[in-house]
Order: structure tokens, then C-alpha cells, then sequence
């Protein structure tokens, strides 16, 4: 923990996934290493938005190692769908929220933070 208290921050990034087979498995363990580890009570919530590319079965292989939760369904329920989802299973004080694809560093979170 640092001087501004990570640890006593209840916190969820969410992240939107669609067909991104190829770089989830990745970013989300550099979530999870860059961020989460970080904080006590963290969670990574994934949207993911009816992928058919093998996106759902990473993400599922994750959510039952307990390295996220996995929101998704079958079926394409839209990008504002989704991220609504998303936020309603959100529990923390502050939630945080980033696309997938590759098109955010997690270590970023802290120059917002």
C-alpha cells in the first residue's frame, strides 16, 4: 500500500470484451497484476458481449479460477447493454471501467487514480 490507501478502497474494473480471443487472457492478468494486486477487495467484472471467436471460453475458464466474473450471454446484446450489465453486478465504492483489445494499459489506472 502507498500513501494514498489502495488497500482500504473496495474496487471493480470493468471491462467489455467482443471477439478478443486473441489478447483477453493477457490483459486480464495484467489487471490483475498491475492493479488488483494492489487492493484488498478488488474485483475484474467482464462484459462480454456474445463473442464467437473462443473469447467465452477463456473468460469462463478465468471466472471459475476466480480471477473474474464473467458477465456475458449468448446472444449480441450491444455495447450500452453490456456495460450496463456489467456496472449492476458492480459492488465497490469505485468502479473503473476500460474496453478490452488491447487499446488501454492497465498500469494507466494510475495516472487517474
Amino acid at each position: 500500500m502507498n500513501s494514498i490507501g489502495e488497500a482500504s478502497v473496495s474496487l471493480d474494473i470493468i471491462l467489455l470484451a467482443y471477439n478478443e480471443a486473441a489478447t483477453i487472457e493477457t490483459e486480464i492478468l495484467s489487471w490483475r497484476r498491475d492493479v488488483l494486486s494492489h487492493f484488498d477487495n478488488a474485483t475484474i467484472i467482464v462484459g462480454e458481449d456474445g463473442s464467437s471467436d473462443g473469447t467465452t471460453e477463456i473468460l469462463s475458464k478465468l471466472h471459475n479460477l476466480g480471477i473474474i466474473y464473467h458477465d456475458t450471454t449468448s446472444e449480441r446484446r450491444g455495447y450500452v447493454n453490456a456495460l450496463l450489465s456489467a456496472l449492476h453486478r458492480s459492488k465497490g465504492d469505485w468502479v473503473f471501467f476500460a474496453d478490452t483489445g488491447n487499446k488501454f494499459r492497465a498500469i494507466d489506472f494510475w495516472k487517474l487514480f
